[in-house]
C-alpha cells in the first residue's frame, strides 16, 4: 500500500521536514525518510538549539569548538554548515532526479547574520511562487557589483499566453517580471536563451 507521503506527492506537493539533528544524518534516519518520500528539509537557529539541548550528538564537537575560542555565532555557523552539507548530500539523489526542483535544504540565518550579509551573486530558480519574496530579500543586500540571475522567466512562452489561466507558477512569473521591470532600484537584462534568464543589478 502506498504511504501517505507518496500520496501527497501524487497531488503535486513536496513533503519537507522542519527539523534536523546530527544523529539523523549519522544513523541513516534521514536517508530512510527520503526513501519514504521526504524531498526536502528546513532548519533555523531554534531547531538547532533544541537539537543541541535535547541530545548528546554535539557534545564532542562543541567542546572542540569552545577550545578553539570560537564565539557563539561562529560556533553556530560551524555546526549548522556541517549538518546542512550532510543533509544536502543525503538529498542529492532527489535533487538530481528532479533537476534541482526539489531535494533542497533551507537554513534560516539568525537576524545578526542575515542583516549583515552582502550578496555578490544569487541564482533564483525552482520555486516560482517564491520568486518575488526571494527578490525582495536579495535586492537590498546586493553589493555594488552584485548580480541576481533568475531562470525560467519566459516559462516556455506561457508568460505571454492568455490561455495560461489558473496556473499558479505562470501567474507568479508574470507578476515577478512586471514588478522587476517597474523597479527603479535595478537595471534588468532579459536573455532569451533556454527558457529565459533575467540578469539584475542595482543601479549605481
Amino acid at each position: 500500500m502506498e504511504n501517505s507521503v507518496l500520496q501527497i506527492q501524487a497531488l503535486g506537493q513536496s513533503v519537507w521536514i522542519d527539523y534536523i539533528r546530527r544523529g539523523m544524518l549519522l544513523t541513516g534516519e534521514l536517508g530512510a525518510l527520503v526513501r519514504r518520500g521526504v524531498t526536502g528539509l528546513t532548519s533555523n537557529p531554534t531547531i538547532f538549539e533544541k537539537a543541541i539541548a535535547g541530545s548528546t550528538d554535539y557534545d564532542r564537537v562543541l567542546t572542540e569548538l569552545m577550545e578553539t575560542g570560537k564565539s557563539p555565532a561562529e560556533t553556530f555557523e560551524a555546526l549548522a554548515a556541517e549538518d546542512i552539507r550532510g543533509a544536502a548530500d543525503i538529498l542529492r539523489s532527489v535533487y538530481d532526479h528532479t533537476a534541482g526542483a526539489d531535494g533542497l535544504v533551507s537554513l534560516e540565518l539568525p537576524p545578526p547574520l542575515a542583516d549583515d550579509t552582502q550578496v555578490d551573486f544569487a541564482f533564483i530558480d525552482a520555486d516560482k511562487t517564491g520568486y518575488l519574496a526571494y527578490y525582495g530579500e536579495l535586492v537590498p543586500r546586493l553589493s555594488p557589483h552584485g548580480l541576481i540571475a533568475v531562470d525560467n522567466v519566459l516559462w516556455s512562452g506561457r508568460v505571454v499566453d492568455d490561455r495560461a489561466g489558473g496556473d499558479a507558477d505562470t501567474a507568479a512569473l508574470v507578476e515577478f517580471n512586471e514588478r522587476v521591470a517597474d523597479d527603479d532600484r535595478v537595471e534588468v537584462v532579459l536573455l532569451t536563451v533556454g527558457d529565459g534568464v533575467t540578469l539584475i543589478r542595482r543601479r549605481a
